[in-house]
């Protein structure tokens, strides 16, 4: 976003040029045009399973035969509701609840379709690329406010996770939801989170004046991509950003 005389415009603009008054785009408006494969309720449902699920195991052969989906009562009667509807609407009845002191865990057979697509939807509890895409702009939403319930921070709009395929799914689904991210590692870790992170939901463009501008001596690979329009999503360092060839401004890319 360039600011001239008049207010601000959208234009690519060479990293020379930039001033302190300029703004650099983190995310951009994702134009999804699918309806949608998957109902609302089953979208809930996968973030609920990849944050608070659990498997059950077998204690004589060790085969998994049911997920819990878990949550305090006491603390989070808002997530039970929510819980509750999307469960009694995919089962087409109420998930049975097991109670420990003020944690509930709602009940999905391995008998179930349900049990089954979650496992076919998210091999090993992880949330997919293939997933994220195939949801439409209400679901991409939906499911990073039920992913933020389950293991984040709505009210900052962080979110905990270990360093796996659902945090790194989950960065691609805030950006597609108009995000900047960044990804570090989470701050005060104890000794048995040591390899949690945090995911940082950002505004979707960062002020120049705020960046160190110079230059870098740098020795190895360079990247150059091609795309139709010249630009793409960098992730660098845990943070994301739109940036794209400089010989290559074409207005279409703008809009």
């Amino acid at each position: 976003h360039i600011h001239e005389s008049g207010g601000w415009i959208q234009r690519i603009h060479t990293s020379e040029n930039l001033n302190n008054w300029d703004v650099i785009p983190l995310s951009a408006v994702y134009n999804n045009p699918t309806s949608g494969q998957y109902t609302n309720d089953f979208v809930q449902c996968i973030g609920w399973f990849v944050t608070e699920g659990t498997y059950h195991y077998s204690t004589k052969d060790g085969h998994r035969y049911a997920i819990l989906i878990h949550q305090s009562s006491g603390r989070n009667k808002e997530n039970c509701e929510l819980i509750r509807k999307c469960l009694a609407n995919l089962i087409g009845e109420p998930a049975a609840e097991h109670t420990y002191k003020n944690d509930i865990g709602f009940y999905i057979s391995g008998k179930t379709q349900l049990y089954k697509q979650l496992n076919d939807v998210c091999p090993n509890k992880q949330l997919t690329l293939e997933f994220i895409l195939s949801l439409n702009n209400y679901q991409l939403d939906l499911l990073l406010e039920t992913v933020l319930r389950g293991d984040g921070d709505r009210g900052r709009k962080r979110f905990f996770q270990k360093l796996n395929e659902t945090m790194i799914s989950s960065q691609i689904l805030a950006i597609l939801c108009g995000y900047g991210t960044r990804l570090a590692i989470k701050e005060k870790n104890k000794p048995i989170e040591k390899d949690v992170h945090s995911l940082s939901c950002l505004f979707p463009h960062s002020g120049v004046e705020s960046l160190k501008k110079g230059w870098v001596d740098y020795s190895g690979d360079i990247w150059c991509p091609e795309t139709s329009l010249g630009t793409w999503i960098v992730k660098n360092n845990g943070a994301t950003f739109i940036t794209g060839n400089s010989y290559s401004l074409d207005k279409d890319a703008v809009e």
